[in-house]
């Protein structure tokens, strides 16, 4: 019963908790629909407020909007009103120009709002700015003035000439300082704007051709030095030249670091469109008197071979090959330079058309027949020709790079070589030649070998001075040969004084006394002999074998074969009676006769030297 109870009471709790439940959601839906009514009412409330707002907004916010655009158009009119004023409140400020040229920033400040008025009243149409802007014009151009004055005196304060005759090589060019770079560069930036508002109509910018003019008389005078020291020079004559010392070089190459120094200088502060006119304009009277003096060197150089002086062919050389490499260093300065580069380039080829045409016509005058009227050496020396040559040769290994760097770019296509080494054994080919040419010449054949000889033994001795490893060892072989060939000949020219002695079967007498028949034999002999030597001594005494060494050499050649023969028969007909008066036919005794042999070949044993350049 109990349990029963249990339940009973809790369902009735059950019960109760329900009612309450439904009596709070009843309560709950019936605030819900209160809710519901109170904001639908708000929002109609609210759509209402915002139905009549919005056309309020709206017209605030033209309101405001009108009210900019009048505060702008009212801002306009007084810029505008400011603009066509500012002449006249500038000009006098103007017309003095700055206080201080050292200071012109508020200067600057000024010009620059009277092309900002001028810029914006040219677009407008109006009568009362365009009189405006002819002030403004008017105002400018004395501004333009004074810019242009200032710049022009800053400039020439830059410009002073620089005497490089006394820099080294490697000297570098004195800079413009970072300080006053930038005040040109403002001041230039400045006088561009105003030459394109006020100045002349023209292709130049009125302060483009003031730089111009200033920077290349400051081009032109600091290189008059230079310029002047290589026409002194060219003047002079010298004997030797001495490799990189013509004042061309240096002039060149300060040349060409002036031109770079002014390209670097001008694309700052010069405007782009005008740069390279700028340039132009600069570096011409430079490039101008360069040129000249370049033509005129070459122009010297071939007066110089026409007169047979050789010297300044190896000066071109130099020059040549210098300027050429220095052109290929500054490559682009020259193709930025235009037509004034090209003709750097044209006296290069020039100089190489020259020295071309120098050995083409020097290869043809070792290769003409020889004139039976020509001068030749009257005692045998050294001809001119192989002093010449042997000089040429020698100064060519001077420049052996260079030369070769000619022929393999094509310049000695009128030659029949294309490296120096090729060259040069074709040269002394052609002198071999040519000296045999010449010796044949002599109408006494003996003095053509002893000239044969001194020509051959010059030329040995300065190629081996020179080196086989440079030209090879042919050419030196060749003439060694010739040599040993041409003292042959000297020896066998003797052969009339050895026949006298050589057979002597006809004068054996079998120890009797001689017959009538070899006396007079003996007597011919002896005669005969003093004769022939007498002779031979009359004429190659005046020969000269220059070459101490070599006239020993050949003289004792001589007398190793004669001597004996000639002692052997003197002292037989000494013992064996063949006249009564045996002195008058016996001339000489051995000391006598070798003494006499020794007399032979005494010219001047100076003769090389005066031929060596």
């Amino acid at each position: 019963m109990s349990k029963r109870a249990e339940l009973e009471q809790s369902l009735e709790n059950d019960i109760a908790e329900l009612a309450q439940l439904q009596e709070n959601l009843t309560k709950t839906n019936l605030l819900t629909e209160q809710m519901g009514g109170m904001l639908s009412t708000f929002e109609d409330r609210l759509a209402k407020l915002e139905s009549s707002i919005l056309p309020i907004h709206k017209a605030t916010k033209n309101l405001t909007k009108l009210h900019e655009n009048i505060e702008k158009s009212v801002s306009y009119v007084d810029e505008i009103i400011g603009y066509l004023g500012l002449a006249a409140r500038e000009d006098l400020f103007i017309s003095k120009g700055p206080a201080s040229p050292d200071d012109i920033t508020e200067y600057l400040s000024v010009v620059s709002k009277l092309k900002e008025a001028l810029n914006h009243l040219n677009t407008l149409d109006y009568r009362s700015g365009e009189i405006a802007s002819q002030k403004l014009t008017l105002t400018l151009t004395k501004a333009n003035f004074h810019l242009d004055t200032i710049f022009k005196k800053k400039l020439t304060s830059l410009s002073a000439p620089i005497d490089f005759c006394s820099f080294a090589a490697d000297t570098p060019i004195p800079k413009i300082s970072e300080a006053d770079l930038e005040e040109l560069l403002v001041m230039t930036g400045q006088l561009a704007g105003l030459d394109r508002l006020v100045g002349e109509t023209g292709d130049v910018y009125e302060h483009v051709r003031t730089f111009s003019e200033l920077r290349s008389k400051y081009i032109l005078k600091s290189l008059a030095g230079l310029a002047g020291l290589t026409t002194a020079t060219s003047r002079g004559t010298s004997a030797t030249y001495l490799k990189g010392s013509s004042p061309f070089i240096k002039y060149m190459l300060f040349y060409l670091r002036l031109c770079k120094a002014e390209k670097a200088l001008i694309q700052k502060i010069i405007i782009k469109p005008q740069a390279q006119s700028c340039f132009l304009q600069a570096i011409s009277p430079a490039t101008d008197a360069f040129t000249e003096t370049g033509e005129s060197l070459i122009s010297r150089v071939k007066r110089s071979i026409a007169k047979r002086e050789y010297a300044d062919v190896f000066m071109l050389i130099d020059v040549s090959s210098n300027l050429a490499d220095y052109l290929k260093q500054y490559d682009t300065i020259v193709a930025y330079a235009g037509n004034r580069g090209a003709e750097l380039a044209e006296l290069v080829s020039n100089s190489k058309i020259l020295i071309m045409f120098f050995f083409r016509d020097f290869y043809e005058e070792l290769k003409q027949p020889e004139n039976p009227k020509s001068i030749q050496p009257v005692d045998g020396t050294v001809h001119e020709i192989a002093s010449i040559t042997l000089n040429i040769v020698r100064r060519l290994l001077e420049y052996e790079p260079c030369m070769n760097a000619m022929l393999a770019e094509g310049w000695g296509a009128n030659l029949s070589c294309n490296t120096l080494k090729a060259m040069a054994k074709e040269i002394l080919q052609l002198l071999y030649a040519n000296l045999e040419n010449k010796a044949k010449i002599y109408k006494r054949a003996v003095l053509g070998v002893v000239f044969l000889i001194n020509n051959f033994n010059y030329v040995v001795k300065q190629l081996k001075s020179l080196g086989t490893e440079i030209i090879g060892g042919e050419s030196e072989s060749m003439f060694e040969r010739g040599l040993a060939t041409q003292i042959g000949v000297y020896k066998n020219s003797w052969s009339p004084c050895h026949q006298f002695f050589s057979d002597q079967a006809k004068l054996d007498n079998g120890g009797k006394a001689l017959s009538k028949a070899q006396r007079e034999m003996v007597k011919d002999r002896f005669k005969n002999f003093n004769a022939e030597i007498d002779s031979m001594y009359a004429m190659q005494k005046a020969y000269t074998i220059a070459d101490p060494d070599l006239r020993t050499q050949i003289l004792n050649g001589v007398k190793d074969v004669l001597v004996p023969m000639y002692a052997q028969f003197q002292q037989r007909f000494t013992e064996i009676e063949f006249s009564k008066n045996p002195s008058k036919y016996i001339k000489y005794d051995k000391t006598g006769l070798e003494a006499m042999i020794d007399g032979f070949f005494v010219g001047s044993a100076d003769v090389e030297k005066k031929f060596f350049l």
